[in-house]
């Protein structure tokens, strides 16, 4: 894997998460979605996650505030909590403990769906036809096999041009093998 793969995942992943974040419940109360976003709605884990979470922390108990407190008491118990955020306490294991488990196989399949697919692909085939165990020297933009050869015809080449040149080696059978090794 390259670069570039690590360039496209970091730049497309904020695109995708951000929806499942937004219509997740935390952000803003499951009534106040728009119907258009309910697909979205349902695909958040996030959203079942935080519903078992809440149901967890706040059915049946009571909430402490302090009177004597400038900031007033909102709540008085955990199922207006719940009530507020539209769960029902019976939603703890359906749908939403069922639902987590299907969306993590769902997910878990489609990246092996999507792997599998990229490891079928037949191997791109280098620029270069040259043998595999050949090593190639770049400066400055110039290629050659020998640092000699960049100089040209003068046989003078100064110690710091061979200390800058970089050796680059050129494997063919790159796509076979596991990075590493």
């Amino acid at each position: 894997i390259n670069a570039e793969y690590g360039a496209i995942a970091s730049a497309v992943t904020p695109l995708v998460a951000l929806p499942f974040f937004l219509f997740g419940g935390l952000y803003q109360s499951e009534a106040s979605t728009p119907e258009y976003f309910y697909p979205i709605k349902y695909l958040s884990w996030l959203r079942y996650g935080f519903q078992m979470y809440l149901i967890n922390e706040f059915d049946g108990q009571p909430l402490n505030c302090n009177r004597n407190s400038s900031t007033p008491c909102i709540f008085s118990n955990g199922n207006e909590v719940l009530a507020y955020y539209h769960i029902d306490v019976e939603d703890q294991w359906f749908p939403n403990f069922f639902a987590m488990v299907a969306l993590a196989l769902l997910y878990l399949f489609l990246s092996i769906a999507l792997l599998w697919c990229k490891v079928r692909q037949p191997p791109q085939k280098p620029d270069d036809t040259r043998s595999s165990d050949q090593s190639f020297f770049y400066t400055n933009g110039a290629r050659a096999s020998d640092p000699e050869q960049l100089a040209g015809e003068s046989s003078h080449v100064s110690k710091v041009a061979k200390q800058k040149t970089t050796v680059i080696h050129v494997t063919a059978n790159c796509h076979s093998s596991l990075p590493g090794m």
